[in-house]
């Protein structure tokens, strides 16, 4: 069953910082005449075909921007893990992602009003309550450097939070039966398990919803 935990506000990261580092960043964008712009491989937001042209969401984010500023896009592929700390070293002026607003990154980067939300939620090849994986012995999946990462700590404290390098790994694992369940992004993980033919996820069960 699929169990919700939280819906969180999705946005793009704008300037490197506030105030003049923002300027700084923008300049020499300018004097490149490129945009390079860190984004995360992951559907439907941002995906390579296989002829290596990026498409999503986030890419046609990135295009427009670029295009109002009659600069090219550069794309520069990075991880939730290490896109803050890419962003402040200067491999991209920006980043575009369904990244979650935190106190952290507020920080340091500037963030775009929001636009869209995405529901926090746990997948399971079975039909299970909430109160069922909060047990000592449960293995939950989660992708590093995720909001549902941290939320499953939070929400699971009983329940042992398996961090895996990215969502396929994640999926291998729930599906071979390494994990009881996975803590990821609505609707983005919907699609990907549903080529795995030994996996059922009903509908929905909302546990909290929240405006950003």
């Amino acid at each position: 069953m699929r169990h919700g935990l939280l819906t969180s506000a999705i946005l793009g990261l704008t300037l490197l910082a506030a105030g003049s580092a923002g300027a700084q960043t923008f300049d020499a964008a300018v004097k490149r005449g490129t945009l390079k712009v860190c984004i995360v491989e992951t559907a439907p937001y941002a995906l390579k075909t296989p002829r290596g042209h990026w498409i999503g969401h986030e890419i046609d984010v990135a295009k427009r921007l670029s295009s109002d500023f009659n600069l090219t896009p550069e794309f520069v592929p990075v991880t939730y893990e290490d896109m803050m700390s890419r962003l402040a070293e200067g491999d991209c002026d920006l980043i575009a992602a369904s990244l979650a607003i935190e106190p952290d990154r507020l920080r340091q980067a500037w963030f775009t009003r929001p636009y869209g939300e995405s529901e926090v939620s746990i997948v399971t090849a079975g039909t299970h309550k909430l109160a069922d994986l909060d047990k000592a012995g449960t293995i939950i999946g989660a992708v590093a450097g995720t909001p549902a990462a941290d939320l499953a700590k939070a929400r699971l404290p009983l329940a042992t939070i398996e961090i895996f390098p990215d969502l396929i790994a994640a999926e291998r694992a729930l599906e071979s039966g390494a994990v009881m369940g996975l803590a990821y992004k609505a609707p983005m993980i919907v699609p990907a398990l549903s080529r795995s033919a030994s996996l059922w996820v009903p509908a929905v069960t909302m546990l909290t919803s929240l405006s950003p």
